[in-house]
């Protein structure tokens, strides 16, 4: 699969909703009524047992910086998809002609990735840049390893990231950074409620999936308000401890004074 733009630096799962608030560069944004951002298409992507392969570009780093990231994630029925992420345009030179390389080898079940430039007649060997992909899941994921939760928080109504947010699961919890990023480290494989709190906003509740050595993505969105209060105690005669219908006396009839 070759989408627009799927994943962003770093591997971090494409979020249309940040992403407008951000640079306004989404499909939407250009009243594309009928087109489909990142994280709608993986969505959609991710039902064919068959996808193995998402390779994606456009979104782009820093000035003179290249932009890059890859991810693995589970789709519906379980299949692996690696999503691969590549954008030279804001390097020297418009890109300097660099050019992302797949060669595919059967007989190792590997793929080796490149990046050359004809122009410049040189590689970048950075590890993000030239890598090698075991296409064996075991060799990719290895088993009975723990997974991480990583997401961003936002205003449900803004968009805008919420730093400060607090993030919890069962085994622990973090805070949410100035872009509203958090990562949930050392999470054993399952589904598993992520709880969001923040100032000013009611909690909020996820179920999340982890899988075995993947970084599973959870992104909530806040609503401005305070959570429900708790029900008052009924008002009226208090009841007694045992309630309506008393069977046991609450003084011992022995330690009553005799009449």
């Amino acid at each position: 699969m070759l989408p627009f733009e799927l994943i962003l630096c770093g591997g971090t799962a494409f979020d249309s909703a940040v992403t407008v608030a951000l640079n306004n560069n989404i499909p939407a944004s250009y009243k594309l009524t009928d087109a489909n951002d990142g994280d709608q298409m993986f969505d959609f992507f991710k039902q064919y047992k068959n996808v193995w392969f998402i390779l994606s570009g456009h979104q782009t780093h820093g000035s003179t910086q290249v932009a890059v990231g890859r991810r693995i994630d589970r789709g519906t029925n379980g299949n692996i998809i690696l999503q691969i992420y590549a954008n030279y345009e804001n390097h020297y030179g418009g890109g300097d002609g660099y050019l992302r390389s797949m060669t595919f080898h059967p007989s190792t079940n590997t793929v080796d990735v490149t990046t050359y430039s004809p122009y410049l007649a040189q590689y970048l060997m950075d590890a993000d840049d030239q890598f090698t992909i075991p296409m064996n899941e075991s060799a990719i994921i290895p088993t009975g390893g723990e997974g991480t939760i990583a997401g961003r928080i936002k205003d449900a109504s803004s968009c805008s990231v919420l730093s400060g947010a607090t993030v919890a699961w069962q085994g622990g919890s973090t805070t949410t950074d100035k872009y509203g990023n958090y990562v949930l480290k050392n999470v054993t494989p399952g589904t598993w409620q992520v709880q969001v709190k923040a100032v000013g906003y009611q909690t909020s509740t996820l179920n999340v999936q982890v899988d075995d050595g993947l970084a599973s993505s959870s992104k909530q969105f806040l609503t401005v308000g305070v959570d429900a209060a708790p029900p008052p105690p009924p008002t009226g005669t208090p009841l007694p401890p045992c309630g309506y219908n008393c069977t046991t006396p609450l003084i011992s009839p022995a330690l009553l004074p005799s009449m």
